[in-house]
């Protein structure tokens, strides 16, 4: 990771998803007994979007939290360096 296009390469693959669980996963995950031909094909998609947003907003909640620790670590990382020199 020697050029900062490769750094933000890494953290971009790592921060968001490359692929997105199909709808008929997504909705096995949520309910594991159901069959995905036991409802309509729109009422799948709607429980998807639910998904999806419900997603969405967890990740939303926990990124400040997840920012603030990361600028701490990196905060006292870089006071420990400048202290050692």
């Amino acid at each position: 990771m020697k050029s900062p296009a490769e750094r933000r390469r890494i953290v971009f693959s790592r921060l968001l998803p490359r692929q997105v669980l199909p709808v008929d996963a997504a909705i096995a995950r949520q309910i594991p007994n159901s069959s995905p031909t036991e409802e309509s094909s729109w009422s799948n998609y709607s429980r998807y979007f639910a998904y999806l947003v419900m997603r969405v907003g967890y990740h939303l909640k926990v990124l400040p939290t997840t920012l603030w620790h990361g600028l701490c670590w990196w905060w006292s990382a870089r006071e420990s360096s400048h202290a050692l020199q």
